[in-house]
């Protein structure tokens, strides 16, 4: 669980050349995301070995995250069942 300072966001003004910003920000759109939460993800792993806390859990994409909780399943689901009887009937 995020702390409340971990929480606060902040400004940060970075210069790159023109064609990097523009590629990346092509790319962001592409990913459905924005500039600034690939540029967040790219720092939380670049600087994850400084905070074993951050180390013990998967760091997800922007799109996962996004993704977290939209559906739920029962909890008896069994995905490999799903899997092996999705096949079977591809490969009929």
């Amino acid at each position: 669980m995020e702390s409340a300072v971990a929480k606060e966001k902040k400004k940060l003004t970075l210069s790159l050349k023109s064609t990097i910003i523009e590629d990346a920000k092509a790319y962001a759109r592409e990913q459905n995301t924005s500039l600034s939460l690939l540029v967040e993800a790219f720092f939380e792993k670049l600087t994850a070995h400084k905070n074993p806390e951050q180390n013990a859990a998967p760091q997800l994409s922007p799109q996962l995250r996004e993704l977290s909780g939209v559906i739920s399943v029962p909890d008896d689901f069994d995905y490999k069942d799903e899997i092996a009887a999705y096949l079977s009937e591809k490969y009929k």
